[in-house]
């Protein structure tokens, strides 16, 4: 048998539709496989039956146990990706369930563009309580409310890096209270660029800061779009709703992240340098930002969380 001890294989991944290829087979018998990634593609056999019927049970016993058992061995796996090209490939909520719960050793999860009854609020809150990293990326069956019920449930508890690109979360209150639930969160990552969070209508004429709070975080990606038709000069922000990055902004100032040392802040634009200023904030009791970086308007890093 080749490679025996083989920990990852990088650098190649191929589609699996839910039909037998030699290469899937062979990584399934690697004992020592630390890392996977799966990118599902459409099964004509599946998209055909979904024709007719409705989810769950679009995948047939025997697709359902044949991926299930491709994990079977992987008790030394630590990362997983999952990702499903256009929302066309299918890995069912309980399934998802299944293979995870099968991973004792399983830290870092991403999952990527699956369809909403695929992967969704009940998927989310069932996952392992043993991942301490977790990537989330357009799989927009999850909801503010999901995510926010996830945070503070025990499953939740040993998170250490979170990732949220292309969720469309709506509420900045929904950001706050993941941030209150993760105790040990010291990594978190935002990209979004079609919907900005906002605050309920009625808590926009007085907010307590800091708004945005976390004792533990230590690094920051926050990428989010400035409201469609805004105006980046300050004059003008200060007549209308407070942006999410003035909320940021103040969140720190007010000593919200005592042990944040990184900000990265590609659109640091609404206002222009509201969070570059954060870093020439210095209290006796907060120590300033190591460092804030800027990049080119536009620009997400999302490969960088």
């Amino acid at each position: 048998m080749a490679c025996p001890n083989l920990e990852a294989l990088t650098g190649f991944y191929c589609f699996y539709n839910h039909t037998f290829d030699r290469l899937t087979h062979a990584l399934s018998t690697r004992k020592q496989l630390r890392l996977h990634a799966w990118i599902i593609a459409e099964n004509d056999d599946v998209t055909a039956r979904g024709q007719t019927q409705l989810p769950p049970g679009l995948l047939n016993d025997d697709q359902s146990y044949q991926f299930a058992l491709y994990h079977d061995r992987w008790k030394q796996l630590e990362t997983l990706l999952l990702c499903s090209p256009g929302g066309l490939g299918v890995i069912e909520h309980e399934l998802f369930i299944r293979i995870l719960y099968s991973l004792p050793a399983l830290k870092n999860l991403c999952v990527s563009s699956f369809d909403t009854d695929d992967f969704h609020d009940m998927t989310l809150l069932s996952l392992p309580p043993w991942v301490t990293s977790l990537r989330l990326e357009e799989c927009l069956g999850v909801t503010d409310t999901g995510l926010t019920r996830w945070a503070a449930s025990p499953n939740a508890a040993q998170i250490e890096r979170l990732s949220l690109l292309h969720q469309n979360i709506t509420g900045l209150l929904t950001i706050s209270k993941v941030f209150a639930s993760l105790g040990r969160l010291a990594k978190f990552t935002i990209v979004q660029s079609d919907v900005v969070p906002s605050l309920p209508k009625e808590m926009r004429q007085v907010v307590v800061q800091p708004l945005l709070a976390s004792k533990s975080l230590q690094f920051l990606h926050w990428d989010i779009s400035p409201p469609k038709g805004g105006d980046t000069d300050n004059s003008v922000v200060e007549r209308g709703p407070t942006t999410p990055n003035m909320h940021l902004a103040l969140s720190v100032s007010h000593g919200g992240f005592p042990h944040l040392r990184r900000l990265r802040a590609p659109r640091d634009t609404s206002p222009l340098g509201i969070l570059q200023s954060v870093r020439r904030v210095s209290f006796k009791s907060l120590p300033a930002i190591e460092e804030v970086e800027l990049f080119v308007c536009g620009s997400s890093e999302s490969s960088k969380d």
